[in-house]
């Protein structure tokens, strides 16, 4: 009975205690609270089984509050399946913004620079685009960047001083769907 109370107190002291008092952002990511989570989901079903074992009184409350989750749970996942993105999704939530408005240019190319980040953008952004949409990668770092001809549009993911030197100054790099990774570049 005491294990997820202790899990809970854990978590207080282990992850959410050092955010607030020292401003860290672990307290934010889902991966961090998912044990306190599944403590909180057990002491629920505790206090509810205990319930629904005693007077009429309490069995109709637990009941009622067991209807009242199911009701909720549904929702929520009815709201999971009919999202776009997820909310924990920091970096990439605008991806699908991003990829309708590549995919309404003439003639789209993206660039991606050799950045950490820049692969698994690549990837979510990818699932949404267009068949005509051409992907171009910038390969190492320091290593000189072309860019093809025949392309209408320019979008760049987190340009490098390589990519940007492709680009050239004549070029004039603008920040997609409110984003900090994803640039249209104009003439």
């Amino acid at each position: 009975m005491w294990l997820p109370v202790l899990i809970a107190l854990v978590y207080l002291g282990v992850v959410l205690g050092p955010d607030l008092l020292l401003g860290g952002s672990r307290s934010l990511h889902v991966r961090y609270g998912l044990p306190v989570v599944l403590a909180l989901q057990l002491m629920v079903a505790w206090v509810l089984g205990s319930a629904l074992v005693r007077s009429d009184r309490m069995r109709v409350l637990a009941a009622a509050a067991l209807a009242l989750i199911m009701v909720f749970g549904a929702l929520s996942q009815w709201r999971i399946l009919r999202a776009e993105t997820w909310w924990t999704k920091h970096f990439s939530a605008s991806n699908a913004e991003v990829a309708r408005r590549v995919n309404a240019l003439d003639r789209p190319l993206v660039a991606v620079s050799a950045s950490g980040v820049s692969a698994g953008e690549l990837v979510s952004l990818a699932y949404h685009l267009d068949d005509r949409v051409r992907i171009r990668g910038s390969g190492e770092p320091g290593i000189p960047v072309t860019l093809p001809d025949g392309f209408g549009s320019l979008v760049v993911l987190s340009p490098s001083a390589e990519l940007g030197a492709a680009i050239g100054p004549q070029r004039v790099a603008e920040p997609i769907a409110g984003t900090w990774q994803w640039f249209l570049v104009r003439r």
